[in-house]
């Protein structure tokens, strides 16, 4: 599959975009100097390749005609010139060798003076062709190719270091951006209590200051709801005391027993909202004590289950030993298995319960085959308050409590609890503990 180029660029770093900006930039610099300087160079380079023509007619007349060895070996002497000549009849070179021209490669001048240039990888060479023959001129000294290419290393190194360090400039320009990144993860992971380093005055610390003021203000704000609701739960505590103690005196049964049902309810959700609020204390309400699990779950099965046909359990044949609140992961639990009761039929097919160890976790499934969360739903089924049946009736579903207690109860523990979820096949939900906390 072909990727748009402009997707491509669009998906790259911040860091790797400045790189390519930089690069093509210094390039453009590079052309536009280059076509500067042919444009301010043109006019004396045809005046050099005048000059050059008319130095080279001199010499030639000068040499005689026919043209002379021993004139030409005067201009080696005086000049540091080397002369070759190709004639119908007559051919001669000042170096002794007119096999230097072999490998002379030649290009012409663009000046309509008909003169050619070359060079065979050490001199240069100047051709003219005359009447008498062919003439070939090269200044008397050598380029040296090794120099040259030990000065283009050179040169490329010398641009790669410079490279390298505007690199690393930028990086460090840009480290705090790695650093907020990094604390915006954290809060994706619902870290609130992050608060990244601010190594700068610029844009970028500036944002990572408001960065800090915003995770503190969240931080305000859903301890101001937490302590709100702990506050209200605990007021509601004698109201609903005084209740329970009037409806002992009251004689019609059917009343009583109607609205004795709607205050334990409300106890009930009391209760829960207090435990959450408890569990929100960097979780120091814990009472961990080694527990066996594989105990824990048998006894939560047979007070839960109302047949023991209704489940089918996998578990390690040895006691799987882990520390924690007994209380709480009891609680978590019943309150799964309540569920999978609750939204599936297990007389016609059994939940599937495995326990099963690592090295360094253990983890609890639990899996019924009813009608399944529906996937719009499925991410907010932890949240306090939220149900999937949005009316709220408590035949159906409590008051979405009792999965937001149980994820905190099993985070509280430095656990996880997900689910997985398909409408029509069932859910799933997997408790994991750490064996060492």
């Amino acid at each position: 599959m072909k990727t748009d180029p402009f997707t491509w660029l669009g998906n790259r770093s911040i860091l790797f975009k400045l790189l390519l900006v930089i690069f093509f930039a210094a390039l453009l610099v590079n052309v536009v100097i280059s076509a500067v300087f042919h444009s301010l160079t043109q006019q004396p380079r045809g005046r050099l390749v005048h000059f050059i023509q008319g130095y080279t007619d001199f010499v030639i007349r000068d040499l005689g005609d026919p043209p002379q060895l021993e004139r030409a070996m005067r201009f080696v002497d005086d000049f540091g010139l080397n002369i070759y000549f190709i004639g119908k009849t007559n051919r001669w070179a000042t170096t002794g060798r007119l096999e230097d021209l072999n490998e002379v490669k030649l290009s012409r001048f663009h000046s309509g003076l008909g003169m050619d240039y070359g060079y065979d990888g050490r001199k240069i060479f100047f051709r003219l062709i005359k009447p008498q023959g062919e003439f070939y001129f090269s200044p008397d000294f050598v380029i040296d190719p090794p120099r040259h290419q030990i000065w283009i290393a050179l040169l490329v190194m010398m641009m790669s270091a410079i490279f390298l360090a505007i690199y690393a400039l930028i990086r460090r320009i840009f480290r705090q951006l790695f650093v907020l990144r990094q604390g915006v993860w954290e809060v994706s992971q619902g870290n609130l209590e992050v608060q990244i380093p601010v190594n700068s005055f610029d844009e970028l610390g500036q944002i990572s200051r408001s960065f800090n003021e915003m995770t503190a203000q969240v931080r305000g704000q859903l301890r101001s709801k937490e302590q709100l609701l702990l506050n209200v739960s605990h007021e509601l505590r004698s109201p609903l005391t005084r209740m329970k103690l009037q409806l002992e005196f009251l004689e019609d049964e059917t009343m009583k027993s109607r609205l004795g049902w709607e205050v334990a309810v409300m106890d009930h959700m009391l209760e829960e909202l207090l435990e959450s609020a408890r569990l929100e204390h960097e979780y120091g309400v814990l009472r961990k004590t080694p527990v066996d699990l594989v105990g824990l779950v048998h006894r939560c099965l047979e007070e839960v289950l109302p047949s023991p046909q209704c489940a089918r359990l996998t578990v390690p044949d040895q006691a799987v030993v882990i520390s924690l609140d007994e209380r709480r992961i009891y609680s978590l639990l019943k309150n799964l298995l309540e569920n999978g009761l609750k939204y599936s039929n297990p007389l016609q097919t059994p939940l599937q319960i495995n326990l099963q160890t690592t090295s360094t976790e253990v983890y609890f499934c639990l899996q019924d085959f009813g009608e399944g969360i529906p996937s719009e739903d499925l991410p907010h089924i932890f949240e306090a308050f939220y149900r999937v049946d949005k009316s709220r009736n408590q035949r159906t579903g409590g008051y979405g409590l009792g999965l937001a207690l149980c994820k905190k109860i099993a985070e509280a523990h430095g656990g996880s609890l997900s689910v997985q979820s398909q409408r029509g096949w069932g859910s799933t939900f997997t408790l994991r503990l750490p064996l060492v906390n």
